[in-house]
């Protein structure tokens, strides 16, 4: 009896110390578990970002290859049919919106010869805004890639857009959207690129002055 109680003594003297390495050895795969899923994290940011710039690829292609040559297509049906719509417009841009004389612009019957070239042309710009607008595809890298060019060809068909808006704010919201975004950051860049320019004109120039006969 002495025995087995001595045994239990030596059991619960050495609980202990097994405790605290069986605890040491839980924290070790906590840390462990914690740095796997931050690597996780890692590849996965890393995954999503190839993903957005293979998709902002696909649609730089697109529209270079694509909608372009529908511009084109629509451009030359615009000559064919005399259509001066968009020739009458004034159109403003600011930083608060666009402003368009409408009332001088007339019926959108006038476009009736051209309707499913436009309407294809703007569904393809409306479809590629969404891309950049939503994030799956690289706004930024997008921008340096066609960024003049989709204000460009926005502002071609801008009176069409804006009152097809006016009628149904759902309507070519994405195309107004990012055309907005585009277009002021591109003054902005033309802003600092003018004073820019103009600083290192005043930075080369010296003031000088002439001191009256008789002064010091």
């Amino acid at each position: 009896m002495e025995q087995f109680t001595e045994i239990l003594n030596i059991i619960y003297l050495l609980s202990g110390p097994t405790l605290v390495v069986i605890a040491y050895l839980a924290l070790g795969q906590i840390k462990v578990a914690k740095l796997q899923l931050e690597e996780q994290k890692n590849i996965a940011q890393i995954q999503s970002k190839r993903d957005a710039l293979k998709l902002m690829s696909e649609q730089v292609a697109a529209f270079n290859n694509v909608i372009l040559q529908l511009e084109n297509e629509l451009d030359d049906k615009i000559e064919s049919e005399s259509i001066e719509f968009f020739d009458k417009a004034e159109v403003s841009i600011s930083e608060e919106g666009i402003s368009i004389n409408l009332e001088e612009l007339g019926s959108l019957e006038e476009l009736d010869p051209i309707i499913p070239e436009l309407t294809k042309f703007a569904n393809s710009l409306d479809s590629l805004s969404v891309n950049f607008l939503s994030g799956v595809a690289d706004e930024e890298q997008a921008f340096r890639a066609i960024g003049l060019n989709y204000c460009d060809s926005v502002k071609d068909i801008l009176p069409f857009l804006v009152m097809a808006n006016n009628y149904n704010e759902h309507s070519y919201a994405n195309s107004l959207q990012l055309f907005m975004i585009w277009h002021n950051r591109l003054e902005v860049m033309s802003m600092l690129k003018k004073k820019k320019d103009l600083d290192s004109q005043l930075n080369s120039r010296s003031i000088v002055t002439v001191t009256p006969v008789g002064g010091e």
